[in-house]
């Protein structure tokens, strides 16, 4: 799930770039709320997350919990 100020349209091909990391999808779901629009990412198969690479700061790892 991503946020934006800017309007995005379901079906839309999107590509997010960060540092070295490069991940390429399409949206599926778009919700409008009081900020902005929150909206959902389906990323290409040939698009493979390795938290090697990226890994954002917000991410949460649930195995550090217990």
């Amino acid at each position: 799930m991503l946020e934006s100020e800017e309007a995005v349209e379901e079906g839309a091909r999107i590509e997010i770039r960060c540092g070295p990391a490069f991940f390429a999808g399409r949206i599926v779901q778009v919700e409008r709320h009081e900020f902005g629009w929150r909206f959902e990412v389906e990323f290409s198969p040939m698009t493979r997350w390795d938290p090697e690479k990226f890994q954002p700061a917000h991410l949460l790892d649930v195995s550090e919990l217990e």
